[in-house]
């Protein structure tokens, strides 16, 4: 998560550099809720922003620690009531870290799924909600294609299309 809070506005190479030097300084929920922020910034200082991304990193240990018991929450609720977390990091850390279902919407998936015709929306949870029914209507698709397979010949289902997916 803390990786996360970093990129928003910043460049992987910027980050990279700078995230190995704040963990082994402040590796625990523990210490960062504790460090003083003019630590943490010297540590961010080459990523944009790094005043108040130092601060959000510090509130959100610090509410890791006194709302969940330094475990990070599942709930998209919980995660974005967190300093420095929005919709997009949440759903990194739902589906990166902890292996649930999330789709972080950016700029660049929300061009992706325009170009693509899944739909014309630009608020990011209706693109979510949006590509989460084009899945279901592809896996839809699968599944019949799959049971026509199973008779005793295979037959091509032309009839099969899902609309705005392609």
């Amino acid at each position: 998560m803390v990786a996360t809070i970093l990129s928003a506005q910043a460049t992987d190479k910027s980050v990279n550099k700078a995230t190995p030097k704040l963990f082994e300084a402040f590796g625990t929920p523990e210490k960062l809720a504790e460090a003083e922020i003019d630590e943490i910034e010297q540590l961010i200082k080459t990523i944009g922003l790094y005043r108040s991304k130092a601060k959000n990193l510090q509130g959100m240990a610090q509410r890791l620690l006194v709302d969940y018991g330094g475990e990070v929450p599942s709930e998209m609720h919980d995660l974005v009531s967190l300093p420095g977390v929005g919709r997009k990091t949440a759903n990194v850390v739902r589906s990166v870290s902890l292996g649930l279902p999330g789709l972080p919407v950016d700029t660049h998936v929300s061009r992706i799924v325009q170009r693509l015709g899944i739909t014309n929306e630009t608020d990011p949870v209706k693109i979510e909600n949006a590509v989460a029914l084009c899945c279901q209507m592809m896996n839809m698709a699968i599944l019949a294609s799959g049971l026509s397979c199973m008779e005793d010949k295979c037959v091509l289902l032309e009839s099969l299309t899902a609309p705005n997916v392609f």
